[in-house]
C-alpha cells in the first residue's frame, strides 16, 4: 500500500511534461509503474539507486512478493524483504517529498 500510495503521488505531482505520454500510471501494474519512474529518473536517482529499485522490482518481483505474502499463508523472506528496504525507502521518500 505504501510503495503503491508514493508511486501514484509521483505519478500525479512529480512526472515532467515531457514525459506526461511515456509516463502514464498504469492501475494494473504497480511494478511497472515503479520500474517506469526509476527507468526514466523522474526522481533523480543516481545510477546504482535506479539499478537497485529496477533490481527489486522487476528481477526480484517485490510487488508481486509482497502481495503473495499477503494472500497466502508461507514463510516470510525476511532477507528479501529487509534488503529490499533500504533501496525502496528511498525511492518512498523521493515520491512523497
Amino acid at each position: 500500500m505504501l510503495i503503491e500510495s508514493a508511486t501514484k503521488k509521483a505519478y500525479d505531482e512529480k512526472n515532467p511534461k515531457e514525459y506526461k505520454t511515456v509516463l502514464i500510471y498504469d492501475n494494473k501494474s504497480l511494478a511497472t509503474a515503479v520500474s517506469k519512474l526509476a527507468k526514466n529518473n523522474v526522481l533523480n536517482f543516481t545510477q546504482s539507486e535506479r539499478t537497485n529499485i529496477i533490481e527489486y522490482i522487476d528481477k526480484k518481483r517485490l510487488i508481486e512478493t509482497l502481495t503473495n505474502y499477503m494472500h497466502n499463508p508461507k514463510l516470510v523472506d525476511t532477507d528479501l524483504i529487509l534488503s529490499s528496504w533500504i533501496s525502496m525507502k528511498d525511492y518512498i521518500k523521493a515520491c512523497l517529498i
